[in-house]
């Protein structure tokens, strides 16, 4: 069994990042980031999923999303932390919602 997942599972490693992929060549994680088309600021955002796994509505707060945090925080006691597991599925699209509406263009980095 340990033969077959060294075999399956290849290290990925491009410019400044590592990740596992289940196919060679083939990362699980692609950077996503927006450009400010009127500053050219760059915002990178990297794994919305991860990262609001591990910090929950904290993730939104810190990133400015007051609506989206603050209903998360709500969430978490209503459904006694069920919220915490749910909302990470739905964190990508809440970023990218996020920065389309101020008008930033999105870019695979």
């Amino acid at each position: 069994m340990v033969l077959f997942l060294r075999r399956m599972v290849a290290i990925v490693v491009t410019d400044d990042y590592t990740c596992a992929s289940l196919l060679p060549g083939r990362p699980l994680a692609r950077r996503l980031a927006f450009r400010d088309p009127s500053s050219e600021t760059i915002e990178p955002l990297g794994e919305p999923f991860l990262y609001s796994l591990l910090c929950g509505p904290f993730y939104f707060l810190a990133r400015g999303m007051w609506l989206p945090g603050v209903l998360h925080l709500l969430a978490v006691p209503l459904t006694l932390g069920m919220g915490w597991l749910v909302v990470p599925f739905m964190a990508e699209g809440i970023v990218r919602g996020h920065y389309r509406r101020k008008g930033w263009v999105e870019f695979k980095a």
